[in-house]
């Protein structure tokens, strides 16, 4: 947060960028402190598998590529979820953790790099 007056409030982005926003809208929308009381913060991605494979062989498959990155929290859970079925095929979440917020975007660049090269293979 950079300043708060009567009227408004700026804060700072993750991209770094001041944002103004009216103390009208602050009072009526839920707010979420990423920064506070802890930075680390939940990754996650969705992707869609064939019905071909067996379920527990293409989660088991993505647990242990994930097992191997350094930039998760191996401390926290790393989950492979069966999340809906698709026309196209199973939709699984896959989620983990970081340790900093700031990092988000490109932590789900390497999350999405990861799984994807493990189920190319």
């Amino acid at each position: 947060m950079t300043d708060i007056t009567w009227r408004l409030t700026r804060i700072l982005t993750r991209d770094n960028r001041q944002a103004t926003i009216p103390n009208s809208i602050i009072g009526k929308e839920l707010i979420t402190n990423y920064s506070m009381p802890y930075m680390m913060f939940r990754v996650e991605t969705f992707i869609v598998v064939s019905y071909d494979p067996d379920i527990e062989y293409v989660r088991n498959l993505i647990l242990e590529s994930l097992a191997h990155e350094e930039w998760i929290m191996h401390d926290k859970p790393i989950q492979v979820l069966l999340s809906e079925f698709t026309e196209f095929g199973a939709k699984l979440k896959v989620r983990c953790w970081i340790e900093n917020f700031v990092e988000t975007r490109i932590s789900e660049d390497k999350l999405n790099t990861a799984i994807y090269k493990v189920l190319i293979n």
